[in-house]
């Protein structure tokens, strides 16, 4: 399934490049509002392979006219952040990242709760730190000092601007051999921490990454997310230069469908002036 969908004719996704997400029923209604502004854009559905947690997703998701539909051979349940499943969802999307890179694609893997307002340009991302393996989503980054200077770019990686950590839920894999050893180390990282559940998959794939030395940096600004601009209090700011929202830290689908409206409802007012 990915490499025929790596190989679908598409004018805004780069050869070999593809997106990937795994959600459940629980949150098919968060996933279909997320993509609402992309779902014309046939050249990036034709690239989105969509890893069904249960069967009703599987339905869903090829009745509401998704290209790729896999369906996993186990059902995961319904879980908010450390609940139920949640463990065993975390380490399916670093599976799911090791299997793309393994058949040598650039992946981006995010979050069924990211936002898409807009079709993130894969090019501009990669061209931005051309020497980095690997994008991913600040887990922090302070949005009132990078507002507050007196200009500010599309950076990789911001100067002079607080920032840190990795968070998993909007990652850009390239297809290198420490990527691929990063992926199998993290793993087995996971393995050895077994059923402690006190660190997330997130920080054992940072820590992994950085052990075997993985050029990692950041995504630019632009590919927000909740947790981050309500700490620093700039909900909103710059609307219209954002390309994706990821809403961590709303708990639940009621809330992340209320943080998305809001950005939604928002996003369309920048837009029509």
């Amino acid at each position: 399934m990915s490499i025929v969908a790596s190989k679908m004719t598409s004018k805004c996704v780069p050869d070999d490049h593809v997106f990937s997400t795994l959600v459940n029923e629980h949150e098919w209604e968060v996933f279909t509002y997320a993509v609402q502004n992309v779902k014309s854009e046939k050249c990036l559905i034709d690239r989105l392979i969509i890893l069904c947690l249960d069967g009703a997703t599987a339905l869903k998701c090829k009745y509401d006219g998704f290209t790729h539909c896999v369906q996993y051979v186990d059902t995961l349940r319904a879980s908010d952040f450390m609940q139920n499943d949640f463990w065993r969802i975390g380490w399916l999307k670093t599976k799911m990242a090791l299997a793309l890179v393994s058949a040598k694609l650039t992946a981006f893997i995010h979050d069924s709760d990211v936002l898409f307002l807009k079709v993130p340009d894969m090019d501009r991302v990669i061209a931005l730190d051309p020497t980095a393996e690997m994008f991913h989503q600040w887990e922090q980054l302070n949005y009132t000092a990078l507002f507050l200077k007196s200009s500010f770019e599309e950076e990789s990686e911001p100067v002079d601007v607080p920032h840190k950590g990795l968070n998993g839920g909007q990652i850009v894999y390239l297809p290198t051999e420490k990527v691929h050893q990063g992926l199998l180390l993290s793993l087995r990282k996971g393995k050895e921490w077994g059923t402690n559940k006190n660190r997330l998959d997130q920080e054992l794939l940072m820590s992994a990454m950085d052990d075997v030395g993985v050029k990692r940096t950041g995504l630019s600004y632009k590919y927000n997310s909740y947790c981050s601009t309500r700490s620093f209090n700039r909900e909103h700011e710059h609307l219209e230069e954002w390309i994706t929202f990821h809403v961590n830290c709303a708990k639940g689908p009621g809330l992340k469908m209320l943080a998305m409206r809001e950005v939604q409802e928002d996003w369309i007012k920048h837009k029509s002036g």
